[in-house]
């Protein structure tokens, strides 16, 4: 005879370390939730209770009738129990039935944030989000870490002496509510495919909000296709468009190679380059610098781009950040994909030039454009900001890390001015809030079709990126949209919300209007702050 070894569930006092934005309110949170089981081996009457649990539908008989069979002593009847099923189990006056509490992860405010937290599985473990890849710091069992500590140490897990551990991120929830509030209207609106945005603090790197449509509640997340799970701002790769334009301009001004106000011919709206015809939105003639980016122009975007030339665009690119990851405290980042120089085509300049032959994350790309405003310093994005014990001290607090300079202040100081005519007067002016200063690039980018091979005459990327509330640039936003049937071009769709939600953040955190003379003096402070 098989020897059974009984095995009997021991109640947990010990919690998994919670989950909190930057002022402290809940995103994650573990409470004790009773649990049901039989011990088989002692029941008399099998068949009975068999019998009853199969009028609850919620119960897997099958598995107890395993148990019972294959004589295993113990099975769960169902674990982490509601009130009302608890009710119904103890209704039934069976004395083989048991509960145990055991600790269930319970996420406050539902869809909002659920692309960044994640969830976690049956066992307690984290499964996606920051709930997997902060998991062995949440988990309260497993305390293997090391004794060194240091505030600056960017290893998740360099903690030490601990029994629970909270989590404090960089994100504000309510400003998180906005933008996934105005992203998942605008997508409903336009029929998207999917939609992203990620709001960024440019001269520290703190990520203040990451949203993704659709989303999911990961109290329920079974319920929702795998899909749905994954945040798109970081593992997924993107063709850029012509907010792309920006990185090209910035290489040029740096350089000393050209002017905002120098002219190019843009060959009313189409030319050829490696045997192939490109063409403009409308027929231009001749465009400055500024007003190339203003318009959008992509002949003019390519006649600046060779007047730069390969190696110092692909090496611009480069430290910018693309084709590399930029290390945020966040699993599953993409890489992107950025061939060098010897593997390009004819084409492949012009290509780049408007946004094209190169892929990037979201991340990558809000990063390299904090970059452009903030100064020139390419930032290491991050969303963990503070790690408390359970007595609420202080083990880890997180520090704005540049990762290098790449332009000057003075470039930066030209880009923002480009920016700003982009919103006031060229493809971005739905993205204005009045009485601020707002600056930005629109993009509408050829999806390829996955059939083909080709770039599709019917899918489209419409994006915007753009910094507010003024000259300083403190935050920087970038909106996408993936396949919208209803409208397709960045400054119809993606603008838009844009606009909505700096407005909101304006208003939450009180940022007063600048007048035109207090406006002129921040430009000066900035531009002297920053050299």
């Amino acid at each position: 005879m098989a020897i059974v070894r009984e095995k009997f569930p021991v109640s947990s006092t010990v919690l998994r370390g919670g989950i909190y934005d930057r002022l402290g309110r809940e995103m994650a949170l573990s409470v004790q939730a009773p649990s049901a089981y039989l011990i088989t081996k002692k029941s008399k009457d099998p068949k009975t209770i068999i019998g009853a649990l199969s009028r609850l539908p919620w119960i897997n008989v099958r598995s107890i009738r395993k148990a019972f069979a294959w004589d295993k002593g113990f099975v769960w009847i169902k674990r982490r129990l509601d009130p009302s099923q608890k009710d119904c189990l103890e209704r039934l006056n069976f004395k083989d039935i048991n509960f145990v509490m055991e600790p269930e992860r319970f996420y406050p405010n539902a869809e909002i944030a659920s692309q960044i937290i994640g969830f976690v599985g049956t066992d307690g473990r984290g499964l996606e989000g920051l709930e997997f890849y902060f998991n062995e710091l949440l988990d309260a069992y497993t305390n293997k870490f090391p004794r060194e500590f240091t505030t600056s140490c960017l290893d998740p897990y360099c903690f030490y002496d601990r029994k629970e551990c909270n989590l404090f991120l960089t994100t504000d929830l309510v400003i998180q509510y906005f933008a996934e509030t105005a992203l998942r209207k605008t997508c409903e609106e336009v029929n998207a495919q999917h939609g992203l945005l990620i709001i960024m603090d440019t001269y520290t790197g703190e990520i203040y909000a990451i949203a993704n449509w659709p989303g999911y509640n990961p109290n329920h997340f079974a319920d929702y296709p795998n899909d749905y799970w994954r945040n798109r701002c970081i593992t997924d790769i993107y063709e850029p468009g012509s907010i792309f334009k920006l990185f090209w301009a910035a290489a040029l001004l740096e350089e000393n190679i050209v002017e905002i106000d120098d002219l190019f011919y843009c060959e009313q709206g189409s030319m050829k380059v490696a045997g192939k015809r490109i063409r403009d939105h409308k027929k231009f003639g001749w465009l400055s610098v500024k007003q190339i980016l203003e318009k959008s122009s992509n002949i003019g975007a390519i006649k600046c781009a060779q007047k730069l030339g390969e190696e110092k665009f692909y090496q611009y690119i480069k430290n910018f950040g693309f084709g590399e990851r930029t290390g945020i405290d966040f699993p599953g980042e993409a890489r992107g994909i950025l061939r060098p120089p010897e593997n390009w085509s004819g084409l492949s300049l012009a290509s780049l030039a408007i946004g094209q032959e190169i892929s990037v994350t979201p991340i990558q790309m809000i990063t390299a454009f904090s970059a452009l405003v903030n100064g020139g310093r390419l930032m290491q994005p991050f969303i963990r900001r503070e790690v408390h014990n359970v007595k609420g001290e202080i083990l880890y607090k997180g520090v704005p890390v540049i990762k290098s300079k790449i332009i000057s202040a003075q470039t930066s100081h030209q880009i923002k001015k480009i920016l700003r005519s982009v919103v006031s007067r060229g493809t971005g002016v739905k993205a204005d809030v009045p009485g601020y200063w707002i600056g930005g690039k629109t993009g509408t980018a050829q999806m390829v079709d996955k059939s083909t091979g080709e770039y599709s005459h019917e899918d489209f990327l419409a994006s915007f990126v753009g910094f507010f509330p003024d000259f300083s640039a403190r935050f920087a936003m970038l909106v996408m949209v993936s396949k919208p049937r209803v409208a397709c071009w960045g400054g119809e769709v993606a603008a838009p919300i844009f606009s909505e939600v700096a407005k909101r953040v304006i208003r939450y955190l009180r940022i007063s209007p600048m007048e035109k003379d207090m406006i002129k003096q921040r430009n000066q402070l900035t531009i002297t702050a920053t050299l």
